[in-house]
C-alpha cells in the first residue's frame, strides 16, 4: 500500500442481482424522501472512498455501522435497493468480491455478499434482520490455500470463489468502500446525526497476505449524488479521524 500512481476512474460498477425473496420476521415499512424514482443507471450510483488500482493490496476489510436507508416509492420491486459495503474489484471493474448490508423496497436490513469472476455471479443474503446502530466486520480475503477469494462477515464465511482472482481479474486490484443505490432519489443509509460510519479500514498485503491499516491519502472520495435532489437532500461523504475513516449519510 505504499504511494503509487493513480488515475481518475468512475465509482465501482458492482451491480446487485435481483434479491431472492426472504422470509424476514419484521420487515421495515418502506418510506421514502422522494416519491418518483426517476432514471436508473446500468451501474447504479455510489458514494464513499476508493483506490482505482493498488498493486500492494489483494483484499480489504472495514467495520461498518448499520443504518437505515429509505428508497424511492415508484419502484416497488426488490431491484430498488440501497446498501453499504467493502469491496475488492478487478482493475477493469468487470469482477469483484464484496460484502456488507442492504435493504430493498419493503424489506428489513440484511447482510449480503456477492462475487463476480467477470463471467459468473454468485450472491448470498442473510435471513436475519439487522438492528440499526449495530456494527460488523466485513472482509474480502484472498486465501492462498485455496487460491480463492472469501467473503467473511464477522467470523462467518458467506462466499468462497471457485475461481482465482489473480487469473480471472485484471491487476492491480481496486479496494472500494462505498454505499450504493439503484436510484439517485433513494437514500444512502444514515443521517448526519447517525451516519453509516466506516472504521478500521484495512488492506491485505499482496506480498505477505497480512493485514494493515490503510494509509492516509491513498483513497479518493467519490460521490454520484453530491448535488441536491428535488427534495433538497444529497449524499454526504465526510472524512473522520483517524484517517481514512469516514461517514456516509443522506441529508
Amino acid at each position: 500500500m505504499p504511494a503509487c500512481p493513480r488515475s481518475v476512474v468512475r465509482a465501482a460498477i458492482a451491480v446487485i442481482a435481483a434479491a431472492a425473496m426472504l422470509l424476514l420476521t419484521t420487515p421495515i415499512p418502506a418510506h421514502a424522501e422522494v416519491a418518483a424514482c426517476g432514471t436508473r443507471a446500468a451501474s447504479n450510483y455510489h458514494a464513499g472512498y476508493i483506490n482505482p488500482g493498488d498493486p500492494y493490496v489483494e483484499g480489504d476489510y472495514a467495520i461498518i455501522a448499520t443504518r437505515y436507508g429509505a428508497v424511492c416509492d415508484s419502484d416497488t420491486t426488490n431491484n430498488n435497493f440501497t446498501n453499504q459495503y467493502a469491496m475488492i474489484a478487478s482493475n477493469n471493474l468487470a469482477g469483484w468480491a464484496q460484502d456488507g448490508y442492504m435493504r430493498w423496497y419493503g424489506s428489513s436490513i440484511v447482510f449480503f455478499a456477492q462475487q463476480s469472476s467477470g463471467h459468473t455471479l454468485n450472491t448470498k443474503y442473510g435471513t436475519t434482520a439487522l438492528a440499526t446502530g449495530s456494527t460488523y466486520f466485513y472482509y474480502n480475503k484472498w486465501d492462498s490455500s485455496c487460491l480463492c477469494m472469501e467473503d467473511i462477515i464477522e467470523r462467518t464465511l458467506y462466499l468462497k470463489s471457485t475461481w482465482n482472482p489473480w487469473t480471472s481479474w485484471v491487476a492491480p486490484f481496486s479496494p472500494q468502500f462505498t454505499g450504493e443505490a439503484t436510484y439517485r432519489s433513494s437514500d444512502l443509509s444514515g443521517t448526519a446525526a447517525a451516519p453509516a460510519s466506516y472504521t478500521a479500514i484495512s488492506g491485505q498485503d499482496s506480498a505477505t497476505d497480512t493485514w494493515h491499516a490503510y494509509p492516509c491519502g491513498q483513497l479518493q472520495a467519490v460521490n454520484d449524488v453530491a448535488a441536491k435532489r428535488a427534495d433538497g437532500k444529497s449524499w454526504h461523504v465526510v472524512a473522520t479521524s483517524p484517517c481514512p475513516n469516514f461517514n456516509l449519510y443522506t441529508g
